[in-house]
């Protein structure tokens, strides 16, 4: 499997054992390193319900190569909030907030790699 920001061949050491097996992630070592991992979580009220945002990465190239590292936010949610409303997004911003906002549902968590919402103290520039 190659890298889907260098282009660079993953995994080297390919043997019987391996030969079929994918790698688990879509980005090398080198290249996630750029990336500084934050992991923060907000909440922002809506007309009628709560934003409940897990943003992952500060910033990234890449959606397809950051997608890997969803999975155990998948897993505690479904494990933990089955009821609620879970959507994931490459970038939350403005935009998807104002349509959000005009949905009449129950709270929802949100997973995002990058949060660029304006206002508070969500990365403002």
């Amino acid at each position: 499997m190659y890298c889907a920001e260098c282009k660079k061949l993953i995994n080297k050491v390919i043997n019987y054992k391996n030969i079929f097996k994918l790698s688990k992630h879509n980005i090398c070592d080198l290249c996630f390193s750029k990336y500084i991992f934050i992991q923060s979580f907000d909440v922002v009220p809506t007309n009628n319900y709560l934003l409940y945002i897990n943003t992952l990465f500060d910033d990234y190239k890449s959606s397809d190569a950051m997608a890997s590292f969803l999975k155990p936010y998948y897993i505690y949610y479904l494990k933990n909030f089955k009821d609620k409303i879970i959507m994931y997004f490459d970038t939350i911003d403005d935009d998807v907030y104002s349509k959000l906002n005009l949905l009449n549902m129950s709270d929802i968590f949100i997973i995002t790699l990058k949060n660029q919402l304006k206002g508070g103290n969500n990365n403002d520039d």
